[in-house]
């Protein structure tokens, strides 16, 4: 059995537009940038801050490929 896992992800106006809240633990991907933020099932988009993405941080460089793809 084969399992899939997909990220919520959109533009950062898409994201801005909408203004989602996401669920506890829930990941959100802005595309432009691959940027992540992560949900506390009370906090809309634009008040969560962008989590760390790996060494070289937020706004890192060593971002996997499909993190950067369309939604």
């Amino acid at each position: 059995m084969s399992i899939r896992i997909q990220l919520r992800r959109d533009t950062a106006s898409n994201w801005n537009t909408a203004n989602t809240v996401l669920a506890a633990g829930e990941p959100g991907v802005n595309t432009d940038t691959g940027q992540i933020k992560i949900g506390d099932g009370t906090t809309a988009w634009s008040d969560l801050a962008y989590s760390a993405t790996g060494p070289t941080g937020p706004a890192g460089s060593d971002l996997h490929p499909f993190l950067l793809m369309g939604a």
